[in-house]
C-alpha cells in the first residue's frame, strides 16, 4: 500500500500543477492526495490499471482508485480536476476520499473502473460535463446531496461502449 503512481500527500502549498501525466500499473492508487492541505490543479492526467496485484504479493492491501483526492482535516482542500481520464482500475474512478472541500471537476472520464467512476460522499463539489461509463459498480456515481452535478454522462441515462469511437485503450 501507498505505491501511488503519484502522491502529494500529508503537507501544504500552493500552487501545485499536475499536468499530462500517465500514472498506470501501480500497487496502490493512480493519484493520491491524502491529507494535502491545499488545492492542487490536475489537468489532462490519465490513471489506469491501478490497485492489482500483478506481482503475487502475499499481503497485497493496494487501494485501486485512479483519482484518490483528500482526506484533508481543517482546511479542506479545493482541488481542480480538469480534462482527466480514469479507467481500467481495481476500483473507483475518482474519489473525494473523505475530502470536506469545494471540488471543481470538469470534462472527466471514469471508464471500466472496478467500482463506481465517481464517489463523491464528502465533499462539496461540483461535478459538470463528465462521463462515467462501463464501471462495474452498483451505480456509475455515488454523491451526495451537497454535490452540485450539471451536464454529466448519468444525467441522461447509461452510456453504453458503443456510443464512443473507441474503447480501445491503445
Amino acid at each position: 500500500e501507498s505505491a501511488d503512481g503519484f502522491a502529494c500527500k500529508e503537507g501544504s502549498g500552493e500552487g501545485n500543477v499536475l499536468r499530462n501525466a500517465r500514472l498506470w500499473d501501480n500497487v496502490d492508487d493512480g493519484l493520491d492526495l491524502f491529507m494535502f492541505g491545499s488545492a492542487v490543479t490536475l489537468e489532462e492526467v490519465y490513471a489506469w490499471g491501478n490497485g492489482f496485484n500483478r506481482w503475487n504479493f502475499k499481503d497485497f492491501n493496494g487501494d485501486g482508485n485512479g483519482f484518490k483526492l483528500g482526506i484533508t482535516d481543517n482546511p479542506p482542500a479545493n482541488h481542480i480536476l480538469k480534462n482527466n481520464i480514469a479507467f481500467s482500475n481495481a476500483k473507483k474512478g475518482f474519489i473525494d476520499n473523505g475530502n470536506p472541500g469545494k471540488l471543481t471537476v470538469e470534462r472527466n472520464t471514469a471508464w471500466d473502473n472496478g467500482d463506481v467512476g465517481f464517489n463523491f460522499r464528502s465533499s462539496t463539489s461540483s461535478l459538470k460535463n463528465n462521463i462515467a461509463a462501463g464501471n462495474v459498480g452498483s451505480s456509475q456515481v455515488t454523491l451526495v446531496s451537497s454535490v452540485t452535478a450539471s451536464g454529466n454522462s448519468w444525467q441522461s441515462g447509461s452510456w453504453p461502449n458503443s456510443a464512443f469511437e473507441s474503447v480501445d485503450p491503445s
